[in-house]
């Protein structure tokens, strides 16, 4: 009887072990899940602030492309470079406005207005730019003075950027006067 009493214990001695050793994995692989995690968020909302700036830069390429085509009216590749720049920060605001990792920045009711007035006002500017060349130049200037096509539409990129950077002023200081004074892309 006392060789049985021995197994049992030793039975019940690696049973105690292997469930504590099992406890323990599971806590340092858990430990890791949320570490992880974690580390996931920080990366979201690093690509949501970085999509956001990145969307000024396209607008201010789109600007300075504008700039370009008026000073030299006769080349036909100026104005191809205003499409070019227009269809990129078209792109960009469509992956803002639609991309699922930018659905907290659309829960955002101040946000969310800022982003469907630019919507609108690109969606504005898409005749001029899918229009003949000459259609497109003449409206230039209106670009260039910051009036575009979509009156009323005041949206400011950068105020997304506020959001999600936690400083309410820190971006709009570092914004350049051309995205601030385009009344369709800027406020």
């Amino acid at each position: 009887m006392s060789a049985i009493r021995t197994r049992l214990q030793v039975a019940v001695a690696v049973l105690t072990v292997s469930i504590a050793v099992c406890g323990f994995v599971v806590w340092v692989v858990s430990a890791d899940a949320r570490r992880q995690i974690d580390q996931l968020a920080t990366a979201n909302s690093d690509s949501i602030q970085w999509s956001l700036a990145q969307s000024e830069v396209e607008l201010l390429a789109l600007l300075v492309a504008v700039g370009d085509a008026r000073a030299q009216p006769g080349d036909p590749a100026m104005l191809a470079e205003v499409r070019t720049r227009f269809d990129i920060l078209y792109s960009r605001m469509r992956t803002l406005t639609t991309g699922r990792v930018f659905q907290t920045l659309r829960q955002d009711d101040p946000a969310r207005r800022r982003l469907d007035q630019t919507e609108a006002a690109l969606d504005a500017i898409v005749p001029l730019i899918d229009g003949s060349d000459d259609r497109l130049r003449d409206a230039l200037p209106t670009l260039q003075a910051g009036r575009g096509p979509a009156p009323g539409g005041a949206v400011r990129v950068a105020g997304g950027v506020r959001l999600f950077s936690g400083s309410p002023t820190a971006s709009a200081n570092r914004c350049p006067r051309p995205c601030t004074t385009w009344p369709c892309l800027s406020g």
